[in-house]
């Protein structure tokens, strides 16, 4: 086997190891405590930047998912209603700049993202336009995520954009 095989063989074996670290899927689970203090963080955060989400439902979901923690990757399916006009497009844009690179960083990614075709989600599927679905590696990873200070510059453009999510 010549060097140059080599060097790209261990070039790839780096990689690769690289990438199961990134994209991993197994971490700690959150205890009971770890995530109330993370909730209350996120909750304090938004509180001090002025961009407390109205009408969100996050920390009640994210209360009934602590306790059912293991540490595994998961796939949130999130059912939107996108506003109407320029200025929602302009601060859905503005969402998808700040989101997506703190996404990747904790190994997390859109799988899909797609305007609903039909209805089978029965009367309720008529208030839905996108379904968007991502994958986080961890709840943990989606909780700091949360904390990124970026995303309480981002969660205006979230709700400016999308009438319900």
């Amino acid at each position: 086997m010549s060097t140059l095989n080599i060097i790209w063989l261990v070039c790839l074996a780096g990689l690769y190891i690289v990438f199961c670290f990134w994209y991993g899927g197994s971490a700690k689970p959150l205890t009971a405590a770890e995530g109330q203090a993370m909730l209350d963080q996120i909750s304090a955060m938004h509180a001090a930047n002025g961009t407390t989400p109205e009408n969100s439902d996050f920390r009640a979901n994210m209360e009934q998912m602590i306790p059912l923690d293991d540490g595994r990757e998961f796939y949130a399916v999130n059912l939107e209603t996108a506003k109407a006009g320029p200025a929602a497009k302009a601060a859905e844009a503005a969402y998808g700049r700040i989101v997506l690179p703190e996404l990747l960083k904790r190994g997390s990614f859109p799988v899909y993202i797609g305007q609903r075709a039909g209805l089978m989600l029965g009367q309720y599927g008529q208030q839905i336009d996108r379904v968007a679905v991502v994958r986080y590696r961890s709840l943990r990873d989606m909780l700091e995520m949360n904390l990124a200070p970026a995303m309480a510059l981002g969660v205006p453009h979230k709700f400016a954009s999308l009438a319900h999510t």
